[in-house]
């Protein structure tokens, strides 16, 4: 009986020692969480107070100022783009009167990627205008 339970005894201890990896684990996570918290301290802590104090401070006083900002500049940002919307359309009807005088200056040149149509303007001449195929 004793033989039985040595052998039964070393059965259990090759199994604790082969299966069983509590032990193995338990201090492979201590060592992890001690060196783990050595080495970083409270720096996920500290650094999250900050991002907090910096969307606390944007939250309170940027949204205000951009907003502010946004209606003073706002306006003449839009009365900039209708003056340049103007200039480019003085500049299209400007060229369309001068393709009207010289209706050989825009001629078609034959390209694969754009085809060649023709309008007719107030006065009657006709003048060919690239346009890119669809």
């Amino acid at each position: 009986v004793n033989n039985m339970a040595a052998a039964a005894s070393d059965v259990n201890e090759v199994f604790s020692r082969l299966f069983d990896h509590r032990p193995f684990l338990r201090g492979e996570i201590e060592f992890f969480k001690k060196e783990f918290e050595e080495k970083r301290g409270d720096r996920e802590v500290e650094q999250l107070f900050r991002s907090l104090e910096l969307i606390t401070e944007i939250k309170e006083g940027q949204i205000e100022k951009i907003v502010n900002s946004s209606d003073d500049n706002l306006p003449r940002t839009i009365a900039d783009v209708q003056v340049a919307l103007h200039m480019c359309e003085d500049t299209l009807d400007t060229e369309s009167k001068f393709n009207c005088f010289f209706p050989g200056r825009t001629a078609c040149k034959k390209e694969s990627r754009k085809k060649c149509q023709t309008y007719s303007c107030a006065t009657g001449c006709t003048r060919k205008v690239k346009t890119f195929a669809r």
